[in-house]
């Protein structure tokens, strides 16, 4: 059917004046709607979004020019199938009509936009592009504004793509015509993993994620990182469900403040309930922030790393802060008598048989050549942690003088002399990116104590958060051994939430931790040390993008090929040395 200029001419005359045989949505009319400029007391300006020097957390993301899509209902008329080039003629002209429309709504606001300059950049950019070889650069007639345009359509709706400032966005999103105005969004790989596979691999319950976190969660669930055989490291962290509920981390530290979002959620408690001065235990006055003389906020960090809602290895724990008296102007020193005061209050006032976590991120050295009384003070100690380690977890971190401890040493170091407690060294991790960081990740920590005294080793930096005595909020990257004890604490306390029917006690608990650790994956450690990397008991290593270059559980349980056998490395083939000893029978064909 061949169709006049005419004939078009009083279609569209149709479509605009005659309402008789067609059906618009229940839509208004289109460019006259828009003519006055916004109202400028609606419009905000990007200085009422400062930005503070230290990132506060969370910080609400400021109002900004940006491209947007817009999905649009199409014309629904009464032409029948037979005419669909004219339907489709039709619609056009109105989807031509809302491009206008919201063209004319972008000239006649240019205020509203944070940099208006970027519309005259997308004028230029088109404009150079046409002059480049003298041809139309499109594919497509995107008609001619640069600023709104149609970019698909489909038999019931339509795609706009538009650049606008943030109040012409809720303007048009508010037009009848539109279903949806929404920024246009980087699209991320989804991992793709299973989840029967993981509880079968773990031995969970339950199974919880949480995407894009730092390496000192992602690197603890998950078997050993080898970018020979993993394209993009998985930078998720797997948890049970249960994620520590019910469990009681006590946290021996200074300064606490839990008044802030990281401790907000109320399956919980989060308090603060002692403070230890000059050998009494003082109950806190606040239970929800309590802060001595230190101002390093040592113990809110601690806190966060073990249990923190987006940064803590354990979000549903309950987190109980027991506070040191820590003078700075003494050069942070403490007493043996607030040591002693501090752990007698946990054993008598904080211990709920096995389902307690004591966290102690700090510690003291003496030697045998000590005098009477710091040998006879450091010998009580070790019999309170003695006590205490029957009914609870202890935790305590290594320290970071790179110095070797070992039971047989002269010098020993309080409180991983102690045999009842699970002494926790650390490992590289300072970046976030595991790109950066490679195999290198597995290295004992240049400044982490080591030797046979030290049980484990943990991520040796974390990211965290952290309120301060002003109550602004913070973000910062911790380093050390106080920082990798608390994981190893949020560690075994989503074990014990796990498995409520286990009594765990300090040894079994090290026992069961040794059991599923990765084990002898790092470098740098002495022949008499204990090669124990943590992992909460998922060993599946996937790939953020699902691809892989080996087999096994360490390539994201992937079957290798028909008559091909899995090394004991982790690699496909059909040699002696892939199917022979070690051959992963679960992954190929095996000898």
């Amino acid at each position: 059917m061949q169709i006049n200029f005419y004939y078009l001419l009083s279609i569209t005359s149709f479509l605009f004046g005659i309402t008789q045989g067609y059906v618009f949505p229940k839509k208004t009319s289109f460019i006259n709607r828009f003519k006055s400029p916004l109202p400028k007391e609606n419009i905000p300006h990007p200085k009422s979004h400062p930005i503070p020097e230290a990132l506060q957390v969370p910080i609400p993301p400021p109002p900004k020019d940006q491209f947007y899509i817009i999905i649009v209902d199409n014309l629904q008329s009464n032409v029948t199938a037979e005419n669909s080039k004219v339907k489709r003629q039709l619609n056009d002209v109105y989807i031509d009509g809302i491009v206008d429309e919201i063209n004319s709504l972008i000239v006649g606001n240019k205020d509203t936009y944070i940099n208006p300059g970027k519309l005259d950049e997308l004028d230029n950019e088109t404009e150079k592009l046409r002059k480049r070889d003298g041809q139309e650069p499109f594919a497509f007639d995107y008609g001619s504004s640069n600023y709104v345009y149609k970019i698909s359509s489909t038999e019931k709706r339509s795609v706009l793509y538009a650049y606008l400032s943030d109040p012409l966005s809720k303007t048009v999103d508010t037009m009848k015509q539109v279903v949806s105005c929404q920024p246009d969004r980087k699209i991320k790989y989804e991992l793709d993993y299973n989840k029967n596979e993981v509880l079968n691999n773990a031995g969970w319950r339950g199974v919880s994620t949480v995407p894009d976190v730092s390496t000192h969660l992602s690197l603890i669930s998950q078997g050993e990182y080898d970018e020979e055989k993993i394209h993009k490291f998985d930078n998720t962290y797997y948890l049970p469900s249960s994620a520590g509920k019910d469990i009681d981390i006590v946290v021996l530290d200074t300064e606490f403040n839990f008044d802030f979002f990281e401790f907000d959620n109320t399956e919980r408690r989060a308090e603060c309930l002692y403070y230890v001065k000059d050998a009494r235990a003082r109950n806190s006055s606040n239970k929800k922030y309590c802060f001595g003389e230190s101002d390093k906020h040592h113990g809110s960090k601690v806190a966060d790393a073990a249990a923190g809602k987006q940064a803590g290895v354990a979000p549903k724990a309950n987190v109980y802060g027991v506070l040191f008296d820590h003078n700075e102007e003494e050069g942070g020193t403490m007493t043996h008598s607030n040591v002693i005061a501090a752990l007698e209050t946990i054993k008598s006032k904080l211990i709920r048989p096995y389902k307690t976590v004591i966290n102690i991120s700090q510690g003291f050295k003496y030697s045998d050549n000590s005098s009477k009384g710091e040998i006879e003070e450091s010998n009580y100690i070790l019999d309170l942690l003695a006590e205490i380690s029957k009914k609870a977890v202890v935790v305590v971190s290594a320290g970071n003088k790179n110095e070797h401890l070992a039971y047989n040493d002269s010098s020993h170091k309080m409180y991983c002399y102690s045999k009842n407690v699970i002494c926790v060294g650390g490992i590289e991790n300072y970046s976030s990116n595991m790109a950066a960081i490679k195999n290198d990740a597995y290295r004992k920590a240049a400044n982490s104590n080591y030797g046979d005294c030290v049980d484990i080793y943990a991520p040796y930096s974390a990211r965290v958060y952290y309120h301060d005595q002003n109550f602004k909020s913070f973000i910062t990257n911790i380093n050390g051994t106080s920082i990798s004890a608390p994981i190893v604490s949020g560690v075994a306390a989503t074990i014990m939430s796990d498995q409520p029917n286990t009594n765990y006690n300090t040894q079994s608990m090290l026992k069961y931790l040794k059991k599923i650790a990765l084990k002898n994956i790092i470098s740098g450690l002495s022949s008499d040390s204990n090669n124990y990397f943590i992992n909460n008991g998922k060993h599946i290593v996937y790939s953020q993008d699902n691809v892989y270059y080996g087999c096994g559980v360490e390539s994201g349980n992937i079957k290798c090929g028909r008559g091909q056998c899995c090394s004991k490395y982790g690699y496909c083939g059909t040699s002696s040395k892939h199917c022979g000893s070690g051959c992963q029978s679960g992954f190929g064909t095996c000898n």
